[in-house]
């Protein structure tokens, strides 16, 4: 399997994303309110998502928050992003 490594926050795509620390490398691409429409996103996400894995036993919110990263690395919207 092929992993990817992000230059932002130097994880490889096999690690975690810690939400927090990800919502800070962002302040630099997004405004503040566009970062405030992420965050409740992904604090919605996190919350919709409790206790739920994928097959592979990860923590289905990670996965979301995998595709975010990868929105924002394409530089899209904070609207999309938030998606």
């Amino acid at each position: 399997m092929v992993s990817i490594t992000d230059k932002k926050t130097g994880t490889t795509s096999k690690e975690a994303l810690d939400a927090a620390q990800w919502l800070s490398t962002l302040a630099t691409q997004y405004s503040p309110a566009e970062l405030e429409v992420i965050q409740r996103a992904c604090e919605w996400a996190q919350r919709a998502h409790a206790g739920q894995q994928r097959v592979s036993g990860e923590p289905f919110f990670q996965h979301a928050l995998a595709v975010a990263n990868i929105l924002t690395t394409l530089r899209l919207d904070h609207e999309t992003v938030a998606a």
